[in-house]
């Protein structure tokens, strides 16, 4: 029972629905781009919501079916360069001449003397906006 249901709750492949991996393999055969097939079937499916992909998942489709993928690669009119979401990097600008914390003097560590600074840089989303802050050691 437990199994039964366990499976039920799955997420399902889109393109595991056989009339619709039929439709998308037909269209790309016939010269559409991913991006043509997806506006497709609203017009020739308009009330199957079963009948619905992203041209992401029909990508994925292509790139990694280990049956359909190699046949179907050719068919797309462009090859799109993906790029994968989450992956990238944070870009740092360098500072020239910049002084790394660990090559500080041993007294600001120790916080006994006035006149010495912290200083911490908060960019915005989309470099948007920045703020900066300042701190006083000793204070």
């Amino acid at each position: 029972m437990h199994k039964e249901r366990r499976q039920a709750c799955r997420r399902t492949r889109r393109l595991d629905d056989e009339p619709l991996r039929q439709y998308v393999r037909d269209k790309l055969m016939i010269g559409w781009s991913p991006e043509r097939i997806s506006g497709g079937l609203w017009i020739d499916c308009p009330g199957n919501p079963r009948m619905r992909v992203s041209t992401e998942t029909m990508y994925r489709f292509i790139d990694k079916d280990p049956q359909w993928g190699p046949v179907m690669r050719p068919y797309p009119r462009q090859a799109r360069q993906r790029r994968c979401r989450g992956t990238q990097r944070a870009v740092r600008s360098l500072i020239p001449n910049r002084v790394g914390i660990e090559q500080r003097p041993a007294c600001v560590k120790e916080r006994t003397r006035y006149g010495d600074w912290e200083g911490d840089t908060l960019i915005g989303r989309h470099r948007k906006g920045a703020v900066l802050t300042l701190v006083e050691r000793k204070s």
